[in-house]
């Protein structure tokens, strides 16, 4: 019995070693540089708030404490009063609601962001957004309640969430091949919002995700999305929507508005060895240019040299993955605010873009060389 009871003893002594063994350790809160900041799992600095009362203008660190800053949590800055925020390149996740209810009417975020929680920039004052391309979800209300009326989506996003964009001043949208899903309310009650290009990529649009828009033309350049009710509620305006020839799954109407299945190739373009060269347009060109991915069953890979020169009907333009050069003075002198290059952009000729409007361009990891400006 004596054994039986000093086994029993080592064997609860070695439980009650293991387990303080495994007792997690508490992420332990640091200061440095203005900020509060913890460090995860991974030794990376993930950032609270700041230390004591913010400034107006925000800056984050890329490092803080010599560690990399990857995250901005939950809340962190929420209602401080910030009228301009950069974040930096080494940020990865932006928490739920971290920069909520502030006068935020300048933002800057940084090249590796790849989620934005829900609400993480609402109730502010923005009026222009360019969402990096590294960016493939973006929250439930992240950007509701603004004044945006300047909107550059990127090529990487994937999911826009519910209400993400809702009460704006949007007047023009163009959704980039990339994106899947835009769900319930995404972007109602935009009352200025007239113009609207679905890229090829679409597969879902939620109820409500246009609720009272002043919506004019519609156009699909992919195969029809899941058939759903209420998409348009509100768009008095609308009565029908534009379809790629080609495509499939269409109806006689879509979400209750009648579909125009006979949209025409737009653009003028030559083929060499299987691939297009774009040269222009057939008549006007419309005021959101979307350069689809082929044309004639060939691959779209360039801009031709002059191709949309001096034409001032053109205020955005969207260009596919499948694009590789932008010949000289390509879009030179036309009245450009906004453009999404694809993902396969390797050279842009001497003054593709020069005499326009544009205050901020993201070009794409893959581009190699770029002309005189």
């Amino acid at each position: 019995m004596k054994i039986a009871s000093k086994i029993a003893k080592v064997i609860i002594g070695l439980l009650v070693a293991s387990t303080f063994t495994f007792i997690p350790q508490v992420a332990q809160a640091d200061t440095a540089n203005g900020f509060n900041y913890t460090v995860n799992a991974s030794s990376q600095a993930v950032v609270t708030g700041c230390d004591g009362t913010c400034p107006g203008v925000l800056v984050i660190p890329s490092t803080l404490g010599g560690l990399p800053v990857t995250e901005i949590v939950t809340y962190a800055f929420d209602a401080e009063g910030l009228t301009s925020v950069s974040v930096p390149n080494s940020v990865t996740i932006i928490g739920l609601a971290a920069f909520q209810s502030n006068s935020i009417a300048s933002l800057t975020l940084g090249s590796s962001v790849s989620e934005i929680r829900d609400s993480a920039f609402e109730n502010n004052f923005l009026t222009g957004l360019v969402i990096p391309n590294s960016v493939l979800t973006i929250g439930n209300a992240a950007f509701g309640n603004n004044l945006i009326s300047s909107l550059n989506l990127g090529t990487g996003v994937q999911t826009i969430g519910e209400n993400a964009f809702f009460v704006n001043q949007l007047t023009s949208l163009t959704i980039p091949d990339s994106v899947t899903t835009i769900s319930n309310g995404a972007f109602m009650f935009n009352s200025a919002h007239t113009s609207v290009s679905f890229g090829t990529g679409v597969t879902s649009v939620g109820q409500y995700a246009f609720l009272n828009n002043d919506l004019t033309s519609v156009t699909f350049a992919g195969n029809a999305p899941t058939d759903i009710s209420n998409v348009f509620t509100g768009n008095t305006n609308l009565t029908q929507l534009n379809v790629t020839a080609g495509t499939t799954g269409w109806g006689a109407t879509w979400s209750g508005i009648a579909v125009n299945a006979v949209v025409q190739e737009f653009l003028t373009y030559t083929t060499t060895n299987g691939n297009v060269t774009v040269t222009g347009c057939v008549g006007t060109c419309p005021a959101n240019l979307v350069i689809p991915a082929t044309l004639g069953g060939n691959p779209v890979t360039t801009i031709g040299v002059e191709a949309f020169k001096a034409n001032a009907d053109i205020t955005s333009v969207v260009l596919p993955d499948s694009v590789t050069t932008i010949g000289d003075s390509a879009f030179q002198t036309v009245a450009l605010t906004r453009v999404g290059f694809g993902s396969g952009l390797q050279s842009i000729g001497d003054f593709a873009f020069a005499g326009n409007s544009l205050k901020t361009v993201v070009f794409p990891a893959t581009l190699q060389s770029i002309g005189y400006l």
